[in-house]
């Protein structure tokens, strides 16, 4: 049951988003974006690093229950060595790539809720919808058109997001 309170949707939007935190893919899988770092545009000494932002759009309380609160969000991820990823953009479905940044944003619309746990965990399971970078034949190089051709972008709008938020909150303890 989620507590009776007139600013829900503010704390909701505020409590659960999120800017600049760190990603990461599990290793063996295939790479959700490329990056490119053609004509040495990153040095050497700086790794791209992978940074993510969430931000949530819209909050729709949920007239028939007062278990769960339907949302709306974006995630963006990035890859790059010196920025940040502080705003959502004009367009939340952008996938953008040039020498030295890689960044896509997804779309998401689910409920939130609060589990009945001790740790009183909260939750939000979404769907989400992007436009993802179509791979070419090579396994070792999916994206070697990358570095000389603008992307094939491919709907896909069966993205799963579950995020477990813990009740009190530390950069630690997010899962994604």
């Amino acid at each position: 049951m989620l507590p009776s309170n007139p600013n829900l949707r503010y704390i909701i939007q505020n409590e659960l988003s999120f800017v600049n935190w760190d990603w990461k893919q599990d290793k063996g899988s295939a790479p959700i974006m490329p990056f490119i770092n053609s004509n040495n545009t990153v040095p050497q000494n700086l790794l791209a690093i992978n940074l993510s932002s969430f931000w949530i759009t819209d909050v729709h309380p949920n007239t028939d229950s007062s278990k769960i609160v339907n949302v709306s969000g974006v995630l963006k991820l990035a890859m790059c060595p010196d920025r940040s990823i502080s705003f959502m953009g004009i367009n939340p479905e952008d996938f953008d790539i040039y020498p030295g940044f890689s960044s896509l944003s997804i779309r998401f619309e689910g409920v939130y809720l609060q589990l009945k746990n001790p740790q009183k965990e909260r939750l939000l399971c979404m769907l989400g919808s992007t436009y993802l970078t179509s791979r070419g034949d090579n396994a070792t190089n999916p994206w070697e058109w990358s570095e000389f051709l603008p992307p094939n972008l491919l709907e896909d709008d069966n993205i799963l997001l579950l995020l477990h938020y813990p009740s009190k909150l530390s950069r630690t303890t997010i899962e994604l």
